[in-house]
């Protein structure tokens, strides 16, 4: 395989998205700029989540980065938001770190 068939395949994993520190580093800001790419819509805020929907689908984001559970509840949200997407957790993680510089 080639190196951009490598990093496809890699990318289409479905594998478990654990590594809390790396997931803390998605600010909402990060995340409401990948949201909106993918044509996500803001529905409500509240007690710390953001919620967010695409057609029937909806997704819950956390909002405040200075909770100390938040990269845990990061974590969770781009594992929900990959399975409303039908997505690997690692790609829209990569996406969402990709906002980083946007």
């Amino acid at each position: 395989m080639t190196t951009p068939d490598v990093l496809t395949r890699i990318l289409s994993l479905r594998v478990d998205l654990r590594d809390e520190k790396a997931c803390a580093e998605i600010s909402p800001e990060m995340a409401e700029r990948y949201l909106r790419a993918k044509g996500w819509r803001l529905a409500d805020r509240f007690d710390g989540w953001d919620l967010w929907r695409l057609h029937s689908r909806a997704a819950h984001m956390p909002h405040e980065p200075t909770r100390a559970d938040y990269g845990r509840r990061m974590c969770e949200a781009v594992t929900d938001l990959a399975d409303a997407e039908q997505r690997s957790p690692l790609a829209v993680w990569v996406d969402m770190m990709g906002e980083k510089t946007a």
